[in-house]
């Protein structure tokens, strides 16, 4: 949904929650109505939770433990798994 007043924060880094609605309308995932309980969940942005329950559920969006550190920069390494699992996400 971006920061609001047609800013783009072209030099900001993209949040972990960024991410997962980026990925998740990319690929238009089940949104389900699932419900995954995550140790932050309270912390994440309301229009980034289903995205990230579904990016999680679909393996898409590296969960460390219990936690999804929605407001964390997203980290190379972290980009490049997603992508990965954005290019084989329904082979099965």
């Amino acid at each position: 949904d971006g920061p609001g007043n047609r800013a783009f924060r072209a030099s900001s880094a993209v949040t972990r929650a960024e991410a997962a609605a980026m990925a998740d309308r990319a690929l238009s995932l089940a949104d389900d109505g699932r419900v995954m309980a995550f140790a932050d969940s309270d912390s994440l942005p309301d229009w980034a939770r289903q995205s990230v329950v579904n990016c999680a559920a679909a393996g898409i969006l590296p969960v460390s433990g219990n936690a999804v550190r929605g407001a964390d920069a997203l980290t190379r390494e972290e980009a490049a798994l997603m992508l990965y699992g954005m290019m084989t996400h329904g082979e099965d």
